[in-house]
């Protein structure tokens, strides 16, 4: 066996922060500690996105969460990020550096700042850097770091293919200058190759065998008043309109107009919910508002129950690079709405594992539950199918096999640095 190495991801938002990258960055590092390695995460102050807008949280700046040792830091990027931000917002401050050097400064000085996350990247060990989610600021700068350092990154870009973020013109240096990229899909894989990455491999996210073992939706219906004859339609993640939230909630007025016995449930950190959504919801009138039910904070080992006791799970989101909240659903049984996305049709094998809607088409959308409440056995074949995809396409043990073998090939090469 190698060595015991030293990994270091950087991500934007880490624990208590919950979300499909810090799941998948879990999973990834607990992997790489069942091969003896030790495992870092470089992050900003923040539980929710509203936090990244100020000076933080206050959370430790230094702690162990599950085995990981966390740097965090504050997202105003101390007084040099403020001052770099005062500068950026000035009428011709920003204008004027922007001519002089070429830099952004208006983006660059935008918060969260990544200049305290500077000197903490330099000085945390390393032997290898892990890059997740390059939708962020943080990603120029890890690699940036890496280079001068001489340690290798490996890319976890999360491209939401069907967002223009996904093609942005700083992913093709981003994407050379790592030593890896790690896809969720093979739509994903595709996209890196074409950024003219050196090496990419596509590692799909999992659950541990019998994660659904524990579930009980019906104990979980009980103990919050939801009746066990009512059918819940289930949105569980950010509630924000690019997740298909806002669309749900219109077609689920449409829906109640024939079927006002079904319930809506929308479970996720309601401090993380944009305005669309919550304009959707006071655009109901009191009865359909009565007909949602809320959970703002659940355990992760709760998730189960919480899937269990749906009779669907309707996410229609165009924002996903994988979906890992739909291999949780299949996992219990339930079948599951998507958006007709590229990752989501790769998950679902171009469909038959879910029925797949247009982005924010409310008609569709609607229709796809109706037929859900309607045709109970197509809804169980849809969940079947589903839980036997999770068996067979989506091992823990291979995927954590697959990254063991990725981090550690990759610090092995005489060519692993970026460059």
């Amino acid at each position: 066996m190698i060595r015991p190495l030293r990994i270091v991801a950087t991500i934007r938002q880490y624990s208590p922060a919950v979300g499909g990258a810090q799941t998948l960055l879990v999973d990834v590092l607990a992997a790489l500690r069942a091969r003896g390695h030790e495992t870092a995460v470089v992050t900003f102050d923040s539980a929710s996105m509203p936090d990244l807008r100020g000076r933080g949280l206050g959370l430790s700046p230094r702690e162990v969460v599950d085995d990981v040792m966390v740097h965090r830091v504050a997202p105003d990027g101390g007084w040099p990020g403020r001052a770099f931000t005062t500068v950026a917002q000035h009428r011709f401050g920003g204008r004027l550096v922007q001519r002089l050097t070429g830099v952004d400064l208006k983006y660059w000085g935008d918060r969260p700042s990544v200049l305290g996350m500077a000197g903490t990247l330099f000085s945390v060990p390393a032997d290898v850097m892990l890059s997740v989610g390059w939708y962020a600021r943080h990603v120029p700068l890890t690699h940036a770091v890496a280079r001068v350092r001489g340690i290798p990154v490996i890319g976890i870009p999360c491209f939401h293919l069907a967002q223009r973020s996904a093609y942005w013109p700083r992913h093709r240096a981003l994407a050379r200058s790592a030593a890896a990229l790690v896809a969720l899909s093979e739509p994903e894989a595709t996209h890196a190759r074409g950024l003219g990455s050196r090496r990419v491999d596509t590692i799909a996210p999992a659950l541990p065998s019998g994660w659904a073992d524990a579930a009980d939706g019906k104990r979980w219906r009980v103990e919050r008043a939801i009746p066990l004859d009512a059918p819940l339609v289930g949105f569980v993640g950010r509630q924000v309109a690019k997740k298909g939230c806002v669309a749900l909630l219109r077609a689920m007025r449409d829906v109640w107009q024939s079927h006002p016995h079904v319930r809506l449930l929308l479970a996720g950190r309601v401090r993380n919910r944009d305005d669309a959504t919550n304009h959707a919801l006071d655009a109901l009138s009191a009865d359909e508002r009565a007909r949602v039910i809320e959970i703002d904070y659940f355990s992760d080992a709760e998730t189960s129950s919480i899937m269990a006791a749906c009779t669907m799970l309707a996410m229609p989101s165009a924002d996903e690079a994988f979906g890992i909240v739909y291999i949780e659903a299949w996992a219990c049984g339930r079948p599951v709405i998507a958006a007709d996305i590229p990752s989501s049709r790769w998950l679902t094998n171009d469909g038959a594992g879910a029925l797949l809607v247009p982005p924010d088409d409310i008609g569709a959308l609607a229709n796809a539950v109706r037929s859900l409440l309607d045709a109970p056995l197509l809804a169980d074949r849809l969940g079947q199918y589903g839980r036997q995809l999770v068996h067979t396409r989506f091992s823990r043990g291979a995927f954590n096999e697959a990254w063991s073998q990725l981090v550690e090939s990759v610090c092995t090469r005489p060519d692993a640095s970026s460059t």
